[in-house]
């Protein structure tokens, strides 16, 4: 098992920078990189405006114990953290007024907060798109990841669903709930379910890996080896006794 956890992590950290690199789709970008990444780290102040709405806490209440948390906690130059304020403040003006944002969907109300951000007009169709292709991750919500690596995340979630005995139905529900505002992951979920049922012996490790590559690779028109196709050779490196060797052939089968 230990030996299984540390392939995971290694595989992962050889990973990661593909699927970053992947979402970086243009080098001159209508929207400044310091805005993105405000508008990138918002969704937890959203929901906390959320939660104080509807547990008739006052605006100003919620959004004054929010400001103190950020003026403690967070370690930016004072300038950028003013207007970072700000922009939490506006979210908590737009969802405090429209009963109808809930929890988990206030993506909208992001994007017209942090457009503003530093008096700025930002184009907000850019930023909407931006937010889309890095959702919030399936293992932490309350960070947004690239959308390749999202896909690799909600299909282990389903190989570990998978295992614990859920039938395909009920995960499929489950994917469709939790995937509600993530549309673009949320579509190629069901080939994604079918695949993870359909391979009962392909563990968790290589279902994150196999749908991440595979993702890259269709989103740089490149070409990939089905899962069934990949199957013998996972086989043949689970058979290897030495650690290292089943690392380097994990390695030799993802091109990592």
């Amino acid at each position: 098992m230990k030996n299984k956890i540390f392939s995971l992590f290694f595989i992962l950290g050889m990973v990661l920078p593909f699927a970053v690199k992947a979402a970086d789709q243009s080098s001159q970008n209508p929207v400044n990189q310091e805005t993105l990444m405000v508008c990138s780290n918002l969704d937890m102040y959203a929901d906390f405006a959320v939660d104080g709405r509807d547990s008739a806490l006052p605006k100003e209440v919620a959004f004054n114990m929010v400001q103190a948390s950020m003026n403690r906690h967070l370690k930016i130059p004072a300038n950028l953290l003013s207007e970072y304020i700000a922009v939490v403040g506006k979210i908590y003006e737009l969802i405090y007024a429209d009963q109808t944002i809930q929890r988990g969907a206030t993506q909208a109300t992001i994007v017209d907060a942090c457009s503003h951000y530093k008096g700025q007009n930002a184009d907000t169709r850019y930023i909407a798109n931006y937010l889309e292709r890095n959702p919030r991750s399936a293992w932490d919500p309350l960070k947004r990841v690239p959308l390749c690596e999202n896909i690799g995340q909600s299909a282990s979630n389903v190989a570990v669903a998978r295992d614990k005995g859920m039938s395909k139905e009920s995960a499929s529900a489950l994917v469709k709930t939790g995937l509600q505002n993530d549309q673009l992951t949320l579509r190629v979920m069901p080939a994604i379910i079918n695949e993870v049922f359909e391979n009962p012996d392909v563990d968790t490790t290589y279902i994150y890996v196999y749908n991440l590559r595979k993702c890259v690779a269709i989103e740089s028109n490149q070409k990939y080896t089905e899962l069934t196709e990949l199957k013998p050779r996972m086989r043949n490196c689970e058979k290897l006794e030495k650690e290292e060797d089943r690392l380097q052939c994990d390695r030799k089968i993802f091109g990592l």
